[in-house]
């Protein structure tokens, strides 16, 4: 009743089903927008986004790091639930997947960009057909993907596990690929479901001249390389938003945007080899200090072991970032875009990945039992249209051995912290504070 009901109000009939298309960054900090006026950098088109969509301001990535957060949103579970407890996981064979629940409603369904929810797959192979893991094997009609990275210059991606070789910006390479999937499916009246998923703008950095020139002199060139990523990101969705105009269907598409974790520190960490063998890692570091301020961040860490920390701060001040249990780990810009049935405006209310399968289900008429029974997200479609009061169901949080809730719209993560983790380590590796290294 609550997708007739939602249908019904913004005017488009309950037969008409609406395109979905979701958009995820890689490592975007929640500050890194035109809109939430971040220093240097303009996003033009996801600040138009923001203007005429609704701007979620306490969005919730479901863990802060990239593989739980991506099984959370094709599950709508706690990444504990998925098999996708860390980083490189994959997730669980069993899972009830929202690329299939759109599917078996008649859409077709595409992936493009970073998977990352299969284990390392063979080396020299971006995704293979033989993982079990890869999106054919959950839900998606069709793919071009890859297990993980892929920046500015050649690279390879995999059609439905056939690589195939790219030249250019990886952001606007997917994205363009993923407009032409759309309007093939437009010929054939079928409405599509298309997750893009970014491989930007995750570290190391590899922007364009053209778009990493305004910054140069005012921060050096790894934060400048990150900045043009985001630009480039935010040129594809330009690009995107144009194309759905241009197709004739951006009235009926929702667009939705985030990220997967929060952004990379401002901190340089250092990591080197003791005199016995044992890989160490010195944070906090200043080790951009002592080396050439021209490097690329990926010279700078292969010749010098020193992962630069990046400038602007990319939370915003929030506390922690990437990899951290606090807001600055999990909160993330986010943007839904639906002209047919979102009237511009912002939201406070917390809200989260594990939430985006429920409410897909009641905007697009998929099928309840669609999602596992046992779920942790919660349907806010109706945040589409008013502020609730109060998250009456907490949002959980875990990851590191520690766990968190949040509950009441006017709780963050400060103020609701039940555990925390220790901080993330390897057996093979000593983490050394700044102040005690010699």
């Amino acid at each position: 009743m609550l997708a007739l009901t939602i249908l019904a109000a913004s005017g488009v009939s309950a037969d008409t089903k609406p395109n979905v298309i979701l958009l995820m960054a890689d490592d975007m900090g929640w500050a890194q927008t035109g809109y939430y006026g971040y220093p240097l950098m303009k996003t033009p088109n996801l600040d138009e986004m923001a203007s005429s969509g609704l701007r979620m301001d306490r969005f919730y990535a479901a863990a802060p790091s990239c593989t739980p957060t991506r099984a959370s949103v094709l599950t709508g579970r706690s990444n504990d639930r998925t098999g996708a407890f860390r980083v490189g996981h994959s997730i669980n064979k069993q899972e009830k997947m929202l690329s299939t629940a759109f599917r078996d409603a008649g859409y077709a369904t595409a992936h493009f960009g970073k998977w990352h929810l299969n284990q390392v797959g063979p080396k020299g192979h971006p995704l293979s057909a033989d993982d079990p893991h890869n999106p054919g094997q959950l839900g998606f009609d069709y793919w071009l993907s890859a297990t993980s990275g892929f920046d500015l210059g050649e690279f390879e991606l995999s059609r439905n596990g056939k690589r195939e070789q790219f030249h250019g910006d990886g952001s606007q390479v997917i994205v363009t690929e993923a407009v032409k999937y759309i309007g093939n499916q437009v010929a054939k009246k079928k409405p599509v479901f298309v997750v893009i998923w970014y491989s930007a703008p995750h570290g190391p950095w590899t922007a364009s001249d053209e778009d990493i020139e305004p910054y140069l002199g005012k921060v050096d060139r790894t934060s400048a390389n990150m900045l043009g990523e985001i630009v480039a990101i935010d040129r594809s969705i330009g690009y995107l938003r144009q194309s759905l105009q241009d197709l004739g269907i951006a009235d009926n598409t929702l667009v939705w945007f985030t990220s997967d974790n929060g952004g990379t520190p401002d901190t340089d960490t250092l990591v080197r080899e003791s005199p016995e063998g044992e890989r160490q890692v010195i944070y906090p570091s200043s080790c951009s200090d002592e080396i050439d301020p021209n490097l690329t961040s990926l010279e700078a860490r292969t010749l010098h072991g020193c992962y630069r920390g990046v400038d602007p701060d990319s939370t915003g001040h929030l506390r922690g970032f990437k990899k951290d249990f606090y807001e600055g780990g999990l909160r993330e810009p986010t943007i839904v875009e639906w002209p047919a049935g979102i009237k511009p405006r912002v939201s406070n209310f917390p809200s989260g990945t594990v939430d985006i399968f429920p409410i897909l289900i009641d905007v697009a008429g998929l099928s309840p039992d669609s999602i596992n029974k046992v779920h942790d997200g919660i349907s806010l479609a109706g945040v589409f249209k008013h502020e609730p009061v109060r998250r009456e169901q907490p949002l959980g949080f875990r990851a590191s051995n520690g766990w968190i809730t949040i509950g009441k719209s006017s709780e963050t993560l400060t103020t609701r912290m039940k555990m925390l983790s220790p901080p993330m380590s390897c057996s093979t590796s000593s983490v050394i504070p700044a102040n005690s290294r010699t």
